[in-house]
């Protein structure tokens, strides 16, 4: 895996205008199974805690689309 390198201004949610940016996320699951619950529950729980109201959150369900995780 390659590390990704963010500017320190982007990692504390800042542009380079000092406005705040929405990160879009997208967490694939498969179906709601636990495990997949549990996904959701804890990338919501790290977002609130260092991204405050500053994300969105796309659920794919591959179970239901199995071709979006192609695009991707």
């Amino acid at each position: 895996m390659t590390p990704i390198v963010v500017d320190p201004a982007e990692a504390a949610g800042q542009q380079a205008t000092g406005s705040p940016e929405t990160w879009h996320l997208r967490l694939y699951v498969a179906g709601e199974s636990p495990k997949s619950l549990e996904a959701f529950t804890n990338l919501t729980r790290l977002c609130d805690s260092h991204l405050a109201d500053r994300y969105e959150i796309e659920v794919v369900d591959l179970l239901e689309n199995p071709r979006l995780a192609r695009r991707d």
